[in-house]
């Protein structure tokens, strides 16, 4: 199962009823069998047409791709309420609107008609949610805070994966496996395991155009490059190191490029996701905090000059005496919500995430290193009587909303 990400202005329900798409000839009916899951979708457009338009992203789309040929409803519905229940969260039930259905091919194949090229078609969940808080008014993203880490979406893909027994877009690279550039731009940089990722990528380079296809002659290769040595020589977990000129260590070859997969069988996989982002699929419960914003900034941790530089939130509670919390991940987070002195706040400890930073080691290599951080979610809160007024209502009258575009499919895992 595949998870892609996007966002709208309009159009979701033309999209999902009708199959409008440019460039297809074929309708919805014709298509797929469609299965609602959760919502009503003309409630979902009703809201996302109450945000005021200023040519914006209005709602948030989720595609959730199988490569299976079948997946049955009972699966899907699980899948979908696992989703729910991860992405969602940070907020209330009435806080967020959600709709979700399911398409399930009725069509197995189609021809593309500008390319001819014949397209598999798989069974997929739509997942839209307007951007919006139905109790305050105020903009809600709920990807927001992930943005900028992918493996937090992986993460939850992989669980399901895992927990459901369905096929991995991890373990289904799509890449001509002729082209070192298209291989390596699949395998991308962050994938490489400790130093000397450039002489790895090199690596992957001679071993195409070398046409080398056993694991004899890629040792061989290998030690043209300097001292090799086989570690866990029989085992299944075997591999090579290498030391390279002016290296005081060798440079193990433990990615999975490396291995059998790729060097004999030519099959693309990326590495498993680490165990501490796994970890992180079941989202920890959330804590909040409203008040009145009374400082926010960089300072030493618990003000104290000896300590390190951290990112600190002071509010005043109704009531009760100011607060403050500390972490970095606080500062993105008030950023990103523009708030100022005097803003009543709400802010929600999301729990501990991954994260990764690069970590300098003593011969001047740089290499990844996931650590945990705590991530914050900073909103205004709306006084009640601009909530009663801004609270969506009613039903929209949509005409003229343009078609989607679709994300592109993935090594058969079908998207729209």
């Amino acid at each position: 199962m595949l998870i892609r990400v996007s966002g709208y202005n309009t159009g979701a329900q033309e999209y999902l009823e009708k199959g409008n798409k440019s460039g297809r000839e074929f309708t919805r009916d014709e298509l797929d069998h469609r299965l609602i899951i959760e919502g009503q979708l003309s409630l979902t457009r009703a809201i996302y047409e109450s945000i005021p338009d200023y040519g914006q992203d209005r709602y948030l789309t989720f595609t959730l791709s199988f490569k299976e040929d079948t997946v049955s409803p009972e699966l899907l519905k699980s899948i979908t309420t696992d989703f729910k229940n991860f992405f969602m969260h940070a907020y209330k039930p009435e806080e967020f609107n959600l709709y979700a259905e399911a398409h399930l091919p009725k069509m197995k194949t189609v021809t593309d008609r500008k390319t001819g090229e014949v397209i598999d078609r798989k069974p997929h969940i739509h997942i839209i949610i307007p951007r919006i808080n139905l109790l305050s008014g105020n903009e809600a993203n709920p990807v927001d805070v992930y943005r900028n880490h992918e493996k937090y979406f992986e993460a939850f893909q992989e669980h399901i994966n895992q927990k459901y027994g369905l096929s991995s877009p991890r373990e289904n690279v799509r890449a001509d496996i002729t082209d070192a550039a298209s291989v390596l731009s699949r395998y991308k940089g962050d994938d490489f395991y400790g130093k000397n990722r450039q002489f790895k990528q090199d690596l992957v380079k001679q071993v195409i155009e070398r046409g080398v296809t056993t694991r004899a002659d890629f040792y061989a290769l290998v030690a043209e490059h300097g001292e090799t040595r086989i570690r866990n020589q029989g085992k299944d977990t075997e591999y090579i190191s290498v030391k390279l000129p002016g290296d005081a260590k060798g440079t193990n070859l433990k990615d999975t490029i490396f291995q059998d997969d790729f060097i004999v069988r030519r099959e693309l996989k990326k590495p498993p996701l680490e165990a501490s982002v796994s970890a992180q699929a079941t989202p920890p419960r959330s804590k909040v905090i409203e008040g009145t914003l009374i400082e926010h900034g960089e300072a030493p941790y618990q003000h104290k000059d000896t300590n390190q530089l951290s990112y600190f939130v002071t509010l005043k509670p109704e009531g009760g005496k100011p607060r403050t919390v500390w972490g970095v991940g606080l500062e993105e987070a008030m950023t990103d919500a523009n708030l100022k002195q005097g803003d009543q706040v709400r802010l929600e400890d999301l729990g501990t995430w991954p994260v990764v930073v690069q970590v300098i080691a003593e011969d001047g290599t740089t290499s990844d290193k996931t650590v945990n951080r705590r991530a914050w979610s900073a909103q205004p809160v709306a006084p009640e009587r601009e909530v009663a007024e801004t609270t969506p209502k009613g039903q929209a009258i949509a005409a003229g909303t343009p078609e989607l575009s679709s994300p592109d499919e993935e090594d058969g895992m079908s998207m729209d």
